[in-house]
């Protein structure tokens, strides 16, 4: 596979700055707890089911090999990363691809009592064919790297935890099958911000990040309903057509179905890592009446919340 390439700083820069964050991870402490209660290996990934603990401090490192990790819960939170040549922290997003030997440094927005997490460690032979050399991202490579939104790669990654948490017959071929999907999927998704020449389509109509985080932000302060698409056309001032259009260019699904499943992700964590009472977490999301959400959970998950709440704590 091609190497990604791109606009770059000096080389000399880039590896003094490498080097002083490398340094600074050294002496840094930890900054959280880790607990791995799910583990499977592939031919080219280990895969774990992780719960981080944070401490609020600011975290530094550098991983040996390329991660991805999605957050199953808390559905959102608040953290800033860095990685080496990138000028400025950037917003931590649900899904994230972490580059090997390339240092990072976090700062935690306040501490969380826990994070769930599905990990991927990428062996050195599939890691090579994802990135190839860490030293020829651009900027805007490195900076997706944070916050990575692409339907595809969590629909699979989706797959991959249910597989994890209950296996079937074929476990590990399944397995070795969904890590296949998941590594072509990464490396199509830097590859479509890659510089000029890349023989990937560029997407000119979709969506900007901004506009994404200020539709997420908004479907999360929402009281006394679900956004519709035309309020959430409003915060992007945009008109309804068009906005119609650039969401489902940029998310490949349609802006119902994003609200609903930005709202489903909201409920799982609220239930598993709260105390609230279901009709607080009705009001809290936007439900007139808990029936009504006690409904809408049961039609998209297949059992009531207080039988999930109960299935998940045990």
């Amino acid at each position: 596979m091609q190497r990604l390439t791109g606009r770059q700083m000096p080389a000399a820069a880039w590896r003094e700055d490498r080097a002083m964050m490398a340094a600074q991870a050294q002496r840094g402490g930890k900054g959280y707890n880790q607990h791995v209660f799910v583990e499977r290996a592939t031919t080219g990934a280990s895969i774990e089911i992780v719960d981080y603990e944070f401490d609020g401090s600011e975290l530094s490192g550098c991983e040996d090999r390329s991660l991805l990790r999605w957050r199953l819960a808390p559905d959102y939170f608040s953290s800033s990363w860095r990685l080496a040549r990138q000028p400025e922290f950037v917003k931590l997003g649900k899904l994230m691809f972490l580059p090997g030997r390339v240092p990072f440094r976090a700062q935690p927005s306040n501490p969380l009592r826990s994070s769930r997490n599905l990990v991927c460690h990428f062996q050195p032979e599939l890691e090579q064919q994802i990135m190839g050399d860490p030293d020829d991202w651009s900027p805007e490579q490195l900076a997706e790297c944070q916050d990575i939104r692409c339907g595809r790669i969590e629909l699979t990654l989706r797959r991959m935890w249910q597989e994890m948490m209950h296996p079937g017959f074929a476990n590990e071929l399944l397995l070795d099958g969904l890590l296949a999907t998941l590594a072509v999927d990464i490396s199509r998704y830097f590859r479509r911000i890659g510089p000029v020449g890349d023989d990937s389509p560029k997407r000119a109509s979709a969506l900007s990040k901004a506009d994404l985080q200020r539709i997420i932000d908004f479907i999360h302060s929402a009281r006394g309903g679900c956004p519709t698409a035309s309020q959430l056309a409003s915060v992007c001032g945009m008109n309804l057509s068009s906005f119609r259009n650039r969401f489902k260019m940029t998310t490949g699904t349609s802006v119902h179905s994003f609200v609903e499943d930005i709202q489903l992700e909201r409920a799982k964590g609220l239930l598993v890592n709260s105390g609230m009472l279901m009709k607080e977490i009705a009001y809290e999301l936007g439900f007139t009446h808990q029936a009504t959400f006690t409904s809408s959970f049961r039609r998209l998950v297949g059992m009531s919340p207080s039988e999930y709440r109960t299935a998940h704590l045990n």
